[in-house]
């Protein structure tokens, strides 16, 4: 198990983070019921393992669908749920979501079109009522998890009580100052599922309109990436950053939807280096003025979206010409 460096003190929970900030394991005080998580080299969350005071540890084994759970399955491999973009089913018992504008799961129905669960939230995840079997995805399209009352997200875990993530975001300060809060405070008009990434372009600035030159993704325009969170990305003189606040509504979007978490990673690898900030004088684009070697044609904002697509396939990911709904592209149950 990954060393232990954060423990936060929570309403009758203690919650331990690793240095990376996924959570690893929830302490109920007052039932003494220990939860525990794994994750792969993806940070996906892959297995969960319920120990109650003085019983025996059971473990459920999660198979996820790019950065989505899409099955359940129990320590002898026998398939306890599993989870579509429209729904879930446990055994051979199918739950459609009906969903508000935030994703929240507010009633399931049956195929025969029969109510089988009905749920209202607060403002920021609360069950405030409930009726029938409950599902497992709730709160903005989020994993309930039932024993520290948290909902899962990708990478960190979100806690309807406070209205905060237990752990920084992932992007840092591209989604906003405060590194722990949830869409900035305005739960009712965003979500932050991290699966709605796209690029965008807009023109040079003092440039009325984009030009594109040729077929190939060359053209005088700026382009951008943009997260679900509405935290964007881009390459600059300044090297691998944000766009300046007051030109984000000259952006348009364009192409596929790509999965956030992976591009997340994609976006570390490249600023770990991955081959995108050479120091190599034999480079054409290797400026000694320049420590970001920036070039407005060799080596400029369109190379780098080009670059950050690459690493994204690199990783696994696929894309969907329309929203990924939950943060997956995938069959009906």
């Amino acid at each position: 198990m990954a060393k232990p460096i954060a423990i936060f003190l929570m309403t009758h929970r203690d919650c331990v983070n690793t240095y990376l900030g996924r959570l690893i394991e929830v302490t109920n005080q007052q039932t003494s019921h220990t939860s525990q998580f794994a994750y792969d080299g993806l940070s996906r969350r892959i297995s969960v393992t319920e120990t109650d005071s003085g019983g025996t540890p059971v473990t459920t084994h999660y198979l996820c669908c790019g950065t989505r759970i899409c099955e359940a399955r129990d320590s002898s491999d026998t398939v306890l749920a599993r989870y579509y973009a429209q729904g879930e089913r446990h055994g051979s018992t199918i739950a459609y979501y009906a969903q508000d504008q935030v994703g929240s799961v507010v009633a399931t129905v049956d195929p025969q079109g029969q109510v089988t669960a009905r749920l209202s939230y607060d403002s920021y995840g609360n069950i405030i009522q409930s009726s029938g079997t409950l599902p497992d995805y709730r709160y903005a399209g989020l994993y309930a998890h039932p024993h520290s009352s948290l909902y899962l997200a990708t990478y960190r875990a979100y806690d309807p009580k406070t209205g905060r993530w237990l752990s920084r975001d992932p992007i840092r300060e591209a989604g906003g100052v405060n590194l722990y809060a949830y869409v900035s405070g305005n739960p009712i008009r965003f979500i932050d599922p991290l699966g709605l990434f796209q690029f965008g372009e807009r023109p040079l600035s003092g440039m009325p309109t984009t030009v594109p030159l040729g077929n190939s993704n060359v053209g005088l325009l700026h382009e951008n990436g943009f997260y679900d969170n509405r935290g964007n990305l881009g390459y600059f003189p300044t090297g691998i950053g944000s766009d300046n606040p007051g030109e984000l509504n000259n952006y348009s979007r364009k192409g596929p939807f790509y999965d956030d978490a992976i591009m997340r990673n994609a976006e570390q690898n490249l600023r770990n280096g991955g081959g995108w900030l050479p120091d190599d004088p034999n480079e054409p684009w290797y400026s000694n003025s320049n420590p970001n070697d920036y070039d407005l044609t060799l080596h400029n904002c369109q190379d780098f979206a080009d670059a950050l697509r690459n690493e994204y396939r690199q990783l696994g990911g696929g894309t969907c010409q329309t929203p990924f709904v939950g943060g997956v592209c995938n069959a009906g149950p």
